[in-house]
């Protein structure tokens, strides 16, 4: 229970820190979070453990693509990072669905472990391009 009120304090913090700090591709990526979190929170309590893991993986792979766009037009590296750190979740939850007969507990650790490193990643990075005056939101992708 103390780990998920961390999670969403950290969650919010991150949110909120983004709209101010953050570029438009910052805010966006930052609202896909939230509904991904959001989303997730909802399957965890209306779904068995089969659909919530099949659910998992297409959140997460939801992320991952939107991660990959906003990778394809920004200028920034904090995406290709981000991006990395969800390609090793949507790989751990790909893994539960191949490997169904190992503990699901440690998928489920695993795929949750790489949230907070890729959040510290995108927090440290729009606060140095904003720090170092590129996060001014008239950005040009042309």
């Amino acid at each position: 229970m103390l780990s998920a009120a961390i999670f969403w304090l950290f969650m919010l913090a991150t949110y909120a820190l983004v709209l101010v700090y953050g570029d438009r591709d910052a805010r966006v990526f930052v609202h896909v979070m939230l509904a991904s979190a959001l989303l997730t929170l909802v399957a965890t309590f209306t779904l068995d453990r089969p659909a919530f893991a099949v659910c998992g993986l297409l959140i997460d792979a939801c992320v991952l693509g939107t991660a990959l766009w906003i990778v394809a037009r920004s200028n920034s590296y904090w995406p290709i990072w981000y991006a990395g750190f969800v390609t090793i979740a949507v790989c751990t939850m790909a893994a539960q669905q191949i490997f169904p007969h190992y503990i699901p507990s440690i998928y489920g650790l695993v795929a949750g472990f790489w949230v907070l490193p890729a959040q510290l990643v995108m927090v440290i990075a729009i606060l140095r391009d904003h720090r170092a005056g590129l996060n001014s939101g008239s950005v040009s992708y042309t």
